[in-house]
């Protein structure tokens, strides 16, 4: 399990930066640009 973790947290790091590159342009953490992410959207982090 600690593999497929580590696998999965890359893989959101990843995606964290295509999205800020491509997209947000926040230059933030990954959880800054999903948080710019999900206000984009219209949902905060407060909301499921």
């Amino acid at each position: 399990m600690r593999l497929a973790g580590e696998l999965l947290a890359g893989a959101l790091k990843d995606f964290a930066a295509i999205l800020d590159q491509r997209f947000l342009h926040t230059g933030g953490t990954p959880t800054e640009v999903f948080a710019a992410y999900a206000d984009d959207h219209g949902r905060s982090r407060a909301q499921p």
